[in-house]
Parts: C-alpha cells; structure tokens; sequence
C-alpha cells in the first residue's frame, strides 16, 4: 500500500536541510509527538550526502484492530534509516526505511525536497507491505493508515518548531 503526501515549507530548501538534520529540533520534534527513549543513531550532513538514522519508542496512532494486537504492541520500538542525496542546486532526494520491532512488514520510501516559487515542498512516499498469509492487507492496511497519521503528525510538530 502507497502513502503519499506535499509538505510546503515557507523556508529554502537548504534552511529545510538544517531543521531535518539539527540534533535539537530532531529531539524536540519527537518530544512533540510523543516518542520515548528517542535515540539518535547517526546524524552526517555533508555538501551532497546526508545520513540520518533514529531509532524511538512510538505509540500506534490509530485503534489497532483486534486481529492485529499480536503484532502491535502499546508501544514499539522504531527504527528509520535515511540517506539524503543532493540531486540539484535546490533539491534533495531521500530513500528511507523504517523497521517496526516484531512487525512482519516492510516500510520503504522516497522523500524529495524541492524549491519552488515561495519555499519548498518535501515530497513524501512511503509503501508498506507485509506478506503474511491471510493477514499481511489487514497489516498492510493499518501500517498504511497509522504511518500516515504519523507523517501527518511529523509535518504538524517541524511546523510548530519552524514558528516557535
């Protein structure tokens, strides 16, 4: 399952950069979000390379369905892998990976951080797939749903950030 979504920022692409790579801002954000025992793994920012790597306690966003609690836990441990690559003056492009603790599932994705007339936009895809038989779309589905909710929520917490 596809999740898409545009996250218009008021700021250039390279004052984006540093909110997403600020060693602070990270912490704060997850504060905001409501993540424990937050770890930040690898944190390199370069002229043309980026690594991020987090690793945090996060709560489901969504109901998780009765069939499912064996794989959602009240609390799971996450972890995100990204690897940012300058693809023009103005632009970045990431290709990311999050791992659910005990969740069978795969989450791949691709973030583009692009100028535009006023600003930037970060372009975000995530697909989540769980091939388990029977219940792999029930999986599938509710990571979709809750990922979303979540980036959602990431956006909503760096705005807040942006404006304090």
């Amino acid at each position: 399952m596809k999740i898409k979504a545009v996250h218009p920022f008021s700021l250039d692409v390279d004052q984006v950069m540093g909110i997403f790579f600020d060693r602070d801002i990270i912490s704060r954000r997850n504060d905001l979000m409501g993540c424990r025992r937050v770890e930040i793994i690898r944190l390199e920012r370069g002229e043309d390379e980026a690594h991020l790597e987090i690793v945090r306690d996060m709560q489901p966003s969504a109901k998780v369905p009765g069939a499912l609690r064996s794989f959602q836990r009240d609390w799971n441990r996450v972890t995100q892998r990204e690897h940012w690559r300058r693809t023009g003056k103005d632009e970045w492009t990431c290709e990311y990976r999050v791992h659910i603790a005990d969740v069978p599932a795969r989450l791949t994705g691709m973030m583009q951080l692009q100028a535009k007339d006023k600003g930037c936009a970060n372009h975000v895809e995530l697909d989540v797939d769980c091939r388990i038989p029977f219940l792999g779309h029930k999986v599938a589905g509710f990571l979709s749903e809750d990922s979303a909710l979540k980036i959602d929520r990431e956006y909503t917490a760096i705005l807040d950030l942006i404006q304090a």
